[in-house]
């Protein structure tokens, strides 16, 4: 990260920004409306009180939802976003950002201007927006696992409040769905990927089978070149799963148990530090592989064949434009979004005297079942009830 943009919100920017944000929201990303339900969770927390607002994050224009639910909230929220974003147009998206409250985060490495940052919102009292997964992997129905760095950050905010008040994690689920039947544009999305990769197959059948089809037979181009065979006749979890492992452990020095996003990390970290006279061409091919490895973690084998849905279909179509060139793609159809905020978290209550990051663990195993309740629409459990609101 070349340098770090701070938040500078302004009143009067976030105002006049408005209508961009919802011709941003319209134009770029597709998003008709945003419906937001649950907000006066965030209204009854008593004054001084930090809440760290934690959605999933499957689509590029979540962030832009988000900024737009902040405007119906009782506080402004702040919203941590990766640096790159803060680059575009020679800087001025970052300008336009910092005073909507957004600062930048190095999500390579262990960021402590960001950390301070974050951690000085929450204990002084303010609304801070992070996506718990850390990236987007298209996968709008699924959770995948949390950074812990997220409950870690809210846990030493509470300690740096101490007994003046306390710190919140509150669960919101980003839901889409498509206003409108969109099959022809879905149909049109395949016909111009099989296309422009001819060895992505479709036989025919159902729109669902046919992408599962196009995935299945570039999975195989790379099994025959990193595995040295093919294995079509085995269901499709499990074959992403070998050529995955296979990718990262090969660059390992000890097997891990960590989930893949947290190993690559790791090891992308250690090859990104080595100086520029060391990037050698066997450097670049390792996070070549570990680039692979990632986009195949992003791809359960059972999204699609599980409950083809359209909104499904059109993520994996996008996801499969997106890996095969390495471009952001243009969202297929119009989609409403609706935002829930689920009910807030008690971190100091959870911590009960533990160390931030023993506590850290127990939060982010909380907050991920209540995340995966809000996005699957399923009732909180009232044993969780209870370990949340104790106040």
């Amino acid at each position: 990260m070349p340098g770090f943009w701070p938040p500078r919100p302004s009143r009067f920017w976030s105002w006049l920004l408005g209508p961009l944000n919802r011709r941003q929201l319209r134009g770029k990303f597709a998003v008709a409306s945003v419906e937001v339900e649950g907000m006066e969770r965030l209204r009854a927390l008593p004054p001084g009180d930090g809440a760290l607002v934690c959605p999933n994050h499957s689509f590029a224009g979540d962030g832009v939802v988000m900024v737009e639910t902040g405007r119906r909230a009782p506080r402004p929220f702040h919203l941590m976003a990766a640096w790159q974003l803060f680059t575009g147009h020679g800087g001025i998206d970052g300008w336009l950002m910092q005073r909507q409250g957004c600062f930048s985060v190095d999500r390579e490495g262990a960021d402590r201007r960001a950390m301070r940052t974050a951690t000085g919102i929450l204990a002084g009292g303010g609304f801070l927006v992070v996506f718990p997964e850390g990236e987007n992997y298209h996968l709008n129905d699924r959770l995948t696992p949390l950074r812990e760095g997220v409950a870690f950050m809210a846990a030493t905010a509470q300690k740096e409040k101490g007994e003046s008040g306390r710190v919140w994690l509150v669960p919101a689920a980003i839901r889409y769905r498509f206003a409108k039947d969109e099959s022809a544009r879905l149909e049109a999305s395949l016909a111009s990927l099989v296309a422009r990769f001819p060895s992505g197959t479709t036989p025919a059948g159902s729109l669902a089978s046919r992408i599962l089809a196009f995935g299945e037979s570039l999975l195989a181009v790379k099994e025959k070149e990193l595995l040295g065979g093919e294995f079509r006749q085995q269901p499709l979890p499990p074959r992403i799963q070998r050529l995955m492992h296979h990718l990262i452990e090969k660059h390992e020095a000890v097997r891990s148990d960590d989930p893949a996003p947290v190993r690559v990390k790791r090891l992308r970290a250690k090859l990104l530090a080595l100086p520029d006279e060391e990037r050698t061409e066997a450097v670049k091919r390792a996070l070549a592989e570990l680039h692979l490895a990632i986009q195949l973690f992003s791809y359960p084998g059972d999204y699609l064949s599980g409950d083809p849905t359209p909104e499904r279909m059109a993520e994996t179509l996008e996801k499969f434009e997106e890996d095969l060139t390495g471009e952001e793609a243009r969202p297929i159809g119009t989609r409403a979004a609706r935002v829930v905020v689920g009910e807030p978290i008690d971190v100091k209550a959870a911590m009960g005297g533990k160390r931030s990051r023993e506590a850290a663990e127990e939060l982010t195993a909380i907050l991920e079942g209540a995340l995966q309740r809000l996005i699957s629409g399923r009732p909180v459990l009232p044993e969780e009830s209870a370990t949340r609101r104790s106040r």
